[in-house]
């Protein structure tokens, strides 16, 4: 059997093309003649013409082999086993569950020649010469390949971890008695070992950090009763305190991705060292559909080559041994504990970790700007030599400096006879003073007394300021001492991680904190829906409005204007939160749950002023039985009315496959931002005429010839048909339904999602996709389903964004519409 390459085929058909004969060109190139003369009359290449049999579309077969050539590129190349895998995450987001064959590699690699197979050599990290120039001149030409090079800055990460025992302080320089060499300092106690990862941005940003402790559980008496210090901060426990293959998933899941997400297809660099845990299959998958490049530091070269390590970690670290020394200075039977270990890495971690460190670390190891010349010249690549140390003439012209302070003391002891004791109390001082007012006026003397004067006042502010550092002490010694019950915190399985509110509950639970609101909530609203408590408030601004919805203490959600009263300053600035009143910070009005003026600071001797006309301007909030929160920014009840448009929709039997208030839990929310008039998305939402061309992933579950959208009121109900094999009870089994004016609502079995198509301006639409994950989704179902909506929309966005720049042409008005596909 005569074997050819597809190559060679087209370079024959191109010989032919240009005058060569037939059988020449099956000669010259070996391929046979038949071939060529089936080619010449039309035929497809077997790869073409038998791509519905492959299991991935050829579009999603260039995707992984484009992967797999990056990550050659970036020095980790993967595995047979690895692609096989991503292979079948890719079906299962399919829906197909069935593995991929023993041959499927080798038949990639046949329909995808720019890959191939070659044999890895791995170089003992004893053999690497760590930060030597040869290492990483090498290591820099990943950092010049095209894909790398097309990454904006807002965009490159390094996260690394770092490890703190919690009672390591100070070997650093102190103070002693001269007689002796050394000192011994003693240390708090403890010496449990705690990790962090913190993960920073080459423009000077800081992602919160996940705290490890060494344990079986988070325990709640591990943390102090104010817990507003650690907002955003996760954390969690492993058996010896160190990250974990499960944890570093986690973490790439839950922290890097939500808080770093760029803008449409942009895609991100996260640089960190070469651990086990950062090379897991699950870690690379999660990379591979979320579009980040991962760029692993040559072993031991992390002090010249990470930014973390550079500048951001040294700084922080020498602040913590700082606040840690402060805690056994004044009572050596201080004991750091968990409680105040966190305390003392936050003041620390404030302290070093600003912009002008995070970014002195990118530029110190060239990784941005980029420039290798940077760690090339580090002096951590040669040796030093110890500095001199200072002669013995420069340490006793040092010593020389107090000559000068005892002449002055012989002076002031010498020029007055009369007796000046230093004032300890008011009573010394008023003693002295009637005793200067019967002296003359001797000048010296009028200078000692306010030489002693001065010296009491220092006396006294010295002793003030010890006992407030005392205080501080005492305080923390308390904190840390008091006995507090064990309790584990309980953790959101589908999360992982703890975080404050978590721990709160367990310290409420735990009898060591009290409820602000359990009395309130527990006599008025004994069935309060959901997890939300009186003051927890959610604030929105669409199309220029600012509002806000807050809970109050019967359970009703009410919506008002973002918009004080008295001088139109935003009443709430952060997106969401809790509250126990509504305060503005401008002139301090505040204002109750229910809307009504509470407080008008220095109102109330104002006769004319009436506080029930100056409460919140209300907007209309209607709550569905499904506990979705529908708003009309009409104060009152709207002209068109809920019922009229959208009454009766959670009855549909399509929705009543799905448990919203106990089956889904708030997971996340993303944005993105598109060149399009937003009537042009919505248009594009509503048809799936264009998904057996456009949207792969769709078409290989679904059964598009029967895909219609039928207007219901003020809705599109989308009616889906899965194809077979992926029946009704599939994972598959999904409700779409859009609600005018700009939103949507997908709803599957793993999760569902609200969409939000916000005008921006005439060509520019923002569009909100909020998150829900089911309690019954494992991580890997949650993820799958998760990268195949966000392929969708991403293809979604182009179809749009080339529409849209025909339209501003102006050459395009209007098209035909196909009348059972198309109902928009």
């Amino acid at each position: 059997m005569v074997r050819y390459s597809e190559d060679e085929l087209n370079q024959a058909l191109e010989a032919i093309s240009n005058g060569l004969s037939l059988r020449k060109a099956s000669l010259q190139y070996g391929v046979p003649r038949s071939t060529l003369q089936l080619r010449l009359q039309g035929s497809q290449a077997r790869s073409i013409a038998f791509s519905d049999l492959q299991r991935l579309s050829p579009s999603q077969e260039a995707k992984l082999a484009e992967w797999v050539r990056i990550q050659h590129a970036l020095g980790l190349p993967p595995s047979h086993q690895q692609v096989k895998e991503f292979a079948g995450r890719i079906l299962h987001a399919m829906g197909d569950t069935q593995p991929v064959g023993r041959g499927w590699i080798q038949a990639f690699i046949r329909r995808n020649p720019s890959v191939k197979v070659q044999r890895s050599r791995s170089i003992d990290s004893r053999r690497v010469n760590g930060a030597s120039t040869e290492v990483i001149r090498d290591w820099f030409k990943h950092l010049a390949i095209p894909e790398i090079i097309s990454i904006k800055p807002a965009n490159r990460y390094n996260m690394d971890e770092t490890g703190i025992l919690e009672g390591q302080g100070s070997n650093g320089l102190v103070l002693g008695m001269s007689e002796t060499k050394s000192v011994r300092k003693k240390q708090p106690g403890s010496r449990a070992w705690v990790s962090i990862i913190e993960c920073i941005s080459a423009l000077g940003y800081v992602l919160n950090p996940l705290v490890i402790y060494k344990g079986k559980a988070v325990q709640q008496q591990w943390f102090p009763l104010d817990l507003s210090p650690y907002e955003g901060w996760q954390f969690t426990a492993t058996e010896n305190g160190w990250t974990s293959d499960a944890t570093a998933v986690e973490w790439l899941q839950k922290v890097f991705i939500p808080q770093t997400l760029p803008q449409g297809k942009e895609v991100r660099l996260l640089i960190m060292d070469g651990h086990g845990s950062h090379t897991t299959t699950d870690f690379m998958w999660l990379c591979y559909i979320n579009n980040i490049h991962l760029l692993f530091l040559p072993p031991h070269t992390s002090h010249v080559l990470q930014p973390l390590d550079q500048s951001v970690f040294s700084p922080v670290k020498s602040a913590y041994r700082k606040e840690l020394g402060y805690l056994s200075q004044w009572n050596d039977s201080t004991i750091v504990g968990k409680r105040n270990f966190i305390g003392c890495y936050q003041k620390a971690r404030t302290a070093g970790m600003t912009m002008q460190n995070i970014r002195s670390g990118w530029k110190w190891t060239g990784l941005w700007p980029v420039s290798m010349a940077k760690p090339l010249m580090s002096s951590l690549l040669l040796p030093t030599t110890p500095k001199p140390s200072a002669s013995s003439d420069q340490v006793s012209k040092g010593q020389s400096g107090g000559k000068e302070g005892k002449e002055a003391e012989g002076w002031a002891s010498a020029s007055s006879a009369v007796v000046w004791s230093t004032p300890r109390k008011m009573k010394d001082l008023a003693g002295q003073l009637k005793l200067f007012t019967e002296l003359d006026n001797d000048a010296s003397t009028q200078r000692l007394l306010f030489i002693k004067v001065k010296k009491g006042f220092s006396e006294q502010s010295y002793n003030l300021a010890t006992a407030q550092h005392k205080l501080e002490l005492l305080q923390a010694q308390v904190n840390n001492t008091a006995v507090r019950k064990r309790r584990a915190v309980q953790i959101d399985p589908n999360t992982k991680f703890a975080n404050i509110k978590d721990i709160q509950q367990a310290q409420i639970e735990a009898g060591d904190k009290e409820d602000d609101e359990a009395e309130s909530s527990a006599s008025d609203n004994p069935s309060e829906a959901g997890s939300c408590i009186a003051g927890d408030f959610l604030s929105f601004v669409y199309a220029g409005f600012p509002f806000f919805l807050v809970q109050d203490r019967d359970g009703n959600v009410n919506g008002f204007h973002n918009v004080c009263r008295h001088r139109a300053y935003p009443v709430v600035e952060k997106q969401s939160g809790k509250a126990s009143i509504l305060s503005c910070k401008y002139h301090g009005w505040s204002y109750g749950f229910k809307g009504n003026l509470a407080k008008a600071p220095r109102f109330d001797t104002v006769d004319s002023f009436d506080k029930s006309q100056n409460g919140l301007h209300p907007i209309h909030v209607r709550v569905d039985p499904s506990g979705f929160i529908w708003v009309n920014l009409q104060a009152g009840e709207p002209d068109i009315k809920w019922e009229d448009d959208f009454g009766g929709v959670y009855q549909k039997p399509r929705m009543q496959n799905f448990d919203f208030a106990g089956g889904y839990n708030y997971d996340h929310v993303w944005e993105m931002e598109l060149e399009a008039n937003w009537k042009t998305v919505i248009e594009n939402y509503n048809e799936c005429y264009h998904c057996p061309t456009s949207h792969p992933l769709i078409a290989g579950v679904s059964d598009l010839k029967k895909y219609r959208v039928h207007p219901s009121g003020g809705c599109l109900e989308h009616e889906i048909v899965n194809k077979k094999g992926h029946d009704e009870e599939d994972e598959f089994r999904r409700s779409i339904t859009f609600f005018y004016p700009s939103t949507s609502v997908t709803i599957t079995q793993n999760f569902f999602y609200i969409q939000r198509m916000i005008p921006v301006a005439p060509t520019k639409t923002r569009i909100e996709n909020e998150i829900y994950r089911s309690h019954n989704a494992t991580d890997a179902e949650f993820a799958a389903i998760n990268a195949f909506y966000k392929q969708v929309l991403d293809e979604d966005r182009e179809l749009c964004i080339g529409a849209q720049a025909n339209l501003n042409a102006g050459v395009f008005t209007s098209g035909a519409l196909h009348p059972d596909k198309e109902k928009v």
